[in-house]
């Protein structure tokens, strides 16, 4: 699997939403971390069609791939998280709900919250350890998952188009 997607990130202003705000909301941390995202989306590129057996033959590039898919997924979690909370939604009891909240606000599409819900888990196995790291979910992640994240991107990024041409630019 190949991602030849472009992001087409910029820092502008966006306010609106479920529940309207007279202010603008500065999105340079968003872009910041969207562009984080899109680095880490290139970082997991040349690994993608790894086998299980090349993947399994290289413990450094084992934790590498790992890491990056744990990274990536937190970003998105920080991202969703700010969204939250600009948008004064319902706070989440556990991370994966984030994206449940923000999928049923119509801010992102419900496929796409569903999906995340299931990396925000897959993440929680990657940092937290509790279970053993499993080679199979790891290359299926990261077959499955790059293109998630571009995804997740996108719909961010025309979250905030969406806003600007529906509200008007305002100034940071």
């Amino acid at each position: 699997m190949t991602i030849s997607h472009t992001l087409n990130i910029s820092s502008r202003s966006f306010s609106g939403g479920s529940n309207q705000k007279d202010y603008s909301m500065d999105t340079t941390g968003v872009v910041e971390r969207l562009r984080k995202l899109k680095e880490y989306i290139e970082e997991l590129q040349p690994y993608v069609s790894l086998t299980l057996e090349e993947y399994l033959g290289d413990k450094e590039r084992q934790r590498a791939i790992e890491r990056t898919l744990q990274l990536a997924a937190q970003v998105c979690i920080d991202i969703g998280n700010y969204l939250v909370a600009y948008y004064g939604l319902q706070t989440p009891d556990k991370p994966e709900n984030i994206f449940s909240i923000l999928g049923r606000e119509n801010l992102i599409s419900e496929p796409l919250a569903q999906r995340l819900v299931g990396l925000v888990r897959f993440r929680n196995i990657l940092v937290h350890g509790y279970l053993v790291i499993d080679p199979l979910k790891v290359q299926a992640a990261l077959a499955n998952d790059s293109d998630l994240f571009f995804s997740f991107a996108t719909a961010i990024e025309e979250l905030i188009e969406r806003d600007q041409r529906e509200n008007g630019e305002n100034a940071q």
